[in-house]
């Protein structure tokens, strides 16, 4: 048989996906797919399976899971990346320079990767001196994936570019919008009181604190959202940046905070979110859902994986 082209190969990642979520198959059978599209040379395949694979690892696994299953991405998609190289090389083509930033963004973000995170770090902090050493589509993913194990020092530096008066809106918004990537928890404290202060304007609050609400700190993130609710409705009027804020609660995935987050908006109604509060309370039981079905394959799966695990 002809292989698959690559709308082929997303449409069958996109099925077996569907058939995981009604519960018709195990979702090992997916992540073994994912495994097998890893070093695909389509951008869009490898964007497809990124999405599913983090939201496995932001949602689905367990906190004792986590390490394991990071382990498992590190194993899979660690291959992919080493084939194509970290660092941009001449004549890369743009197929590979997209693949390259999701690989960077899968492993060094999601699977925390160290030595990836390192070897970003460098290119960061080179680029920091001299921004013609990244071409425009790694920017992103290379600061991104700097900061996600980045210290206080590097924070300081993304934040001194924020506070040029000398930065373009292009070099504002980079750095800036990378503030949330930080995940040393301290740091994602400091963007969350950052996003509140005069130096932010109130249409770029969201973007801070949206993400902060979908990544590994969302707990402490949401406890500040909702101590700070006062100031943050305050901020930013009934501007559509509140809608975007509630509709990153629907990253969360338990029963209990669904609860919790429809009790608070009862006692503080805003009309102009229901929709997106609706939306996000609809993504939180749909995981919930989800969770239930797969929670015992995954684990069970992840048992059988041939992945050092690291003990706690």
């Amino acid at each position: 048989t002809p292989p698959l082209s690559g709308p082929e190969r997303i449409s069958l990642l996109g099925d077996e996906w569907r058939m995981v979520r009604a519960g018709r198959h195990d979702i090992g059978t997916y992540l073994d797919l994912a495994a097998a599209f890893a070093s695909d040379a389509t951008p869009a395949v490898l964007d497809e399976l990124a999405g599913r694979v983090s939201y496995v690892q932001g949602s689905l696994a367990g906190p004792g899971e986590r390490t394991a299953f990071a382990a498992w991405m590190r194993a899979k998609l660690g291959p992919a990346l080493q084939s194509i190289g970290v660092e941009p090389r001449p004549g890369d083509s743009e197929d590979v320079q997209s693949r390259r930033g999701t690989l960077l963004m899968l492993l060094g973000g999601v699977a925390q990767d160290e030595a990836v995170r390192s070897r970003a770090r460098a290119m960061a902090a080179t680029f920091l001196d001299d921004p013609s050493s990244l071409p425009p589509t790694l920017v992103g993913p290379v600061l991104q994936v700097a900061a996600a194990g980045g210290d206080a020092a590097l924070y300081d530096r993304f934040l001194a570019k924020v506070r040029a008066s000398s930065a373009t809106p292009a070099d504002y918004y980079r750095f800036f919008n990378t503030l949330a990537a930080f995940q040393d928890p301290a740091l994602a404290d400091r963007t969350l009181r950052f996003s509140l202060s005069d130096e932010v304007r109130s249409q770029d609050t969201p973007s801070l604190m949206a993400p902060l609400l979908a990544g590994p700190n969302a707990d402490a993130a949401w406890t500040f959202v909702a101590r700070e609710w006062d100031a943050i409705a305050k901020k930013l009027g009934m501007f559509q940046g509140i809608p975007y804020i509630v509709g990153a609660l629907g990253s969360f995935c338990t029963t209990e905070r669904a609860r919790e987050i429809t009790a608070f908006f009862k006692a503080h109604p805003v009309p102009a979110a229901d929709r997106a509060l609706q939306q996000a309370i609809e993504r939180i039981d749909a995981c919930v859902a989800l969770d239930a079905k797969q929670s015992a394959p995954f684990s069970a799966w992840l048992a059988k994986q041939p992945v050092p695990t690291m003990h706690h």
